[in-house]
């Protein structure tokens, strides 16, 4: 599962607002930080490097905050917001707050709040027609739509079901994203069609899209039951070998 790491009231000395005044003189400005992260190993080797430097992520924030004039709350936030997610590949999402004390003479703070998701996804792909092609069009577009992280290699299985058929190349790819998991779904079915369009007469796709980990999240249960699946998934996020285990065990 993520872990939960806030962060609350850093205190920064800002340039922002819209007034003459407020362009020459900083103000303080505190910002309230909600990470969700993915760092199973942490508590059981109680090392920092397995976990987000969060004294470092503060100084970030503080230093997005000196570096220039922002005109309005809301671009500020979306600054520190952006400079957040992007600190540590293991924050896969944030809410963010930025308070402005004393901002009206009659109101006691006025903040700005936001949310950011960087999902950290595995997305599985196989094909046994024309498998070449289908699988390098299938990777190009998901590195042209998401951010790819890594691939993993091509391996070759037999068509268990169909024993007849060519065998099947499969690949994984390792892609950051902001979009839920329901969508990244149907987007993933989009793909496969416009690859696709012509269905053959028995129903097969020529590509399969799977999603198998969104987050801390098994959501193809084959990958409990198929090696070469659990072998592209340790191929792409070693770390996540022990995680597995132990989601297999709850979810027996």
């Amino acid at each position: 599962m993520t872990n939960r790491i806030a962060l609350t009231g850093i205190a920064c000395k800002a340039s922002v607002g819209v007034l003459e005044w407020e362009k020459k003189f900083r103000q303080e400005v505190l910002v309230d930080l909600a990470l969700e992260v993915l760092i199973p190993k942490a508590k059981e080797t109680d090392n920092l490097e397995d976990t987000v430097d969060y004294h470092a992520l503060a100084n970030r924030v503080i230093a997005v905050c000196q570096r220039g004039h922002y005109g309005l709350l809301e671009r500020l936030a979306e600054e520190l917001a952006s400079a957040a997610i992007d600190f540590d590949g293991r924050i896969v999402g944030l809410e963010l707050s930025v308070h402005k004390p004393g901002a009206l003479e009659q109101v006691r703070n006025v903040s700005v709040r936001l949310r950011k998701n960087n999902n950290l996804v595995i997305v599985g792909i196989g094909s046994n027609k024309e498998a070449d092609k289908h699988v390098g069009q299938a990777i190009k577009y998901l590195k042209d739509e998401f951010s790819p992280l890594a691939e993993a290699e091509w391996i070759t299985t037999k068509a268990v079901a169909r024993p007849a058929e060519p065998d099947y190349i499969n690949t994984a790819v390792l892609v950051r994203t902001a979009l839920s998991k329901t969508v990244l779904m149907r987007r993933l079915a989009h793909i496969e069609y416009a690859i696709d369009q012509q269905r053959v007469n028995d129903g097969t796709k020529a590509i399969d899209l799977d999603l198998l980990i969104f987050n801390d999240q098994i959501v193809d249960a084959d990958l409990f039951a198929r090696t070469y699946l659990q072998q592209l998934v340790r191929q792409l996020s070693p770390d996540l070998d022990g995680y597995l285990r132990a989601l297999y065990v709850d979810q027996c």
